[in-house]
């Protein structure tokens, strides 16, 4: 076989294409679930799974998922969960490509958050294309008429979790070497799984769940928004 060849088999640029593809799935997804199913109970069944598989996966790669810094490793779990329910509740009330696009403005907080957390440098191109992203998301999501209050509401929920959504990552680069990466995700799982629990049974939907159809659609949702953004 070529170098060519073997280079177009990379398994990184396949994960790299599958990864937006189930994100996006997932996201599509909710603006249909959501109808019989609340938001809590969807992020409880996506911590669930996740947190099922991990373990069995950490099990067989015979890796620790507790870490060496339990407390960063519980912040970054805290902060996905919370990342997660913003833009999943974002979803939920402004239009689907607005969600997306504030959601992907994440790497211009992790600028900042990275050179406070981290100590990084920000340097003067680092800061033209911040100008750059929020000029374009702006201009793809800037109301041509004077909007209702939840649709305000939508975009600030969604910018909230764009930035505790890079918060996440500048954390996963200070936790370092010595832990294994399964480690923050499995975290991630286990706070949306406990810390959406009660808000799905206080909701009074739960998982919503009709039938065989229904429970495979739910699992399968649940599944690619599991390890979609993280493949």
């Amino acid at each position: 076989m070529s170098p060519t060849m073997s280079n177009t088999r990379n398994p990184g640029l396949a994960l790299a294409v599958a990864s937006p593809l189930a994100f996006t799935g997932f996201n599509i997804g909710v603006r249909f679930i959501t109808e019989s199913m609340t938001v809590w109970g969807l992020l409880m069944l996506r911590g669930l799974i996740g947190v099922v598989v991990i373990f069995i996966v950490a099990r067989l790669m015979r890796k620790s998922l507790w870490g060496k810094n339990t407390g960063l490793l519980s912040l970054i779990g805290f902060s996905g969960f919370l990342s997660t329910s913003c833009t999943t509740t974002a979803i939920t009330l402004i239009p689907l490509y607005q969600a997306m696009v504030i959601l992907y403005l994440f790497p211009t907080f992790a600028i900042f958050l990275s050179a406070l957390i981290n100590r990084e440098k920000i340097q003067s191109r680092d800061l033209v294309m911040v100008a750059l992203a929020l000029g374009g998301c702006l201009l793809l999501i800037w109301p041509d008429q004077a909007a209702g209050l939840e649709l305000q509401i939508g975009h600030l929920i969604g910018i909230l979790g764009s930035a505790l959504y890079s918060l996440g990552y500048v954390l996963c680069r200070r936790l370092g070497a010595g832990n294994s990466g399964l480690a923050p995700i499995f975290h991630y799982s286990l706070y949306s799984a406990v810390g959406a629990l009660p808000l799905a049974m206080l909701s009074g939907a739960g998982l919503g769940i009709s039938g065989p159809a229904g429970a495979a659609a739910r699992l399968a949702l649940g599944a690619l928004g599991s390890f979609g953004p993280r493949l």
